[in-house]
């Protein structure tokens, strides 16, 4: 199942901070914390997913 951090509205509400702030945090907690986490392609997946919306600006 994929998902997607959802509309900026809502990551504003629910985290207190814009997309780029959260796709951010995201990205370096999971160079950090990664190895932690059971399912090593998720991670890869998820943080793949984080530097593109980075990238494109979303």
């Amino acid at each position: 199942m994929r998902h997607s951090s959802g509309p900026a509205g809502v990551i504003t509400a629910d985290f207190g901070m814009d997309n780029v702030a959260l796709l951010r945090k995201l990205v370096a907690y999971l160079e950090i914390a990664a190895p932690a986490l059971p399912r090593p392609d998720l991670v890869d997946r998820t943080s793949l997913v984080a530097r593109r919306r980075l990238w494109l600006g979303t």
